[in-house]
């Protein structure tokens, strides 16, 4: 087993986390406005991604290409892991 040589850090209190389905990453939410993604066995950070501020929740699909941010406007956002970049953005309307 090896050590981790880096600490996560991210900005702001931690609101959400998941692990990846490749259970490589850890996927970090802020409620300073962002994502990060750092590697589990070394502690690097692979990326950080702006989101809205006071975000709620985040869900990674099963594929781990894509992840769900629940904000505070009561909208999802999916964006593409890899990229960062938001793809889609819906208010669901449950009853």
């Amino acid at each position: 087993m090896r050590q981790v040589t880096q600490f996560y850090r991210a900005h702001g209190t931690i609101v959400a986390y998941r692990v990846h389905p490749s259970n490589e990453y850890v996927i970090v939410l802020s409620h300073t406005g962002y994502y990060y993604i750092f590697n589990i066995a070394d502690g690097d950070m692979r990326g950080k991604v702006t989101v809205e501020r006071e975000c709620l929740n985040l869900q990674v699909d099963n594929s781990g290409l894509y992840l769900a941010i629940h904000t505070p406007r009561q909208t999802l956002q999916v964006y593409e892991v890899g990229t960062g970049k938001k793809v889609y953005e819906f208010k669901p309307d449950f009853d």
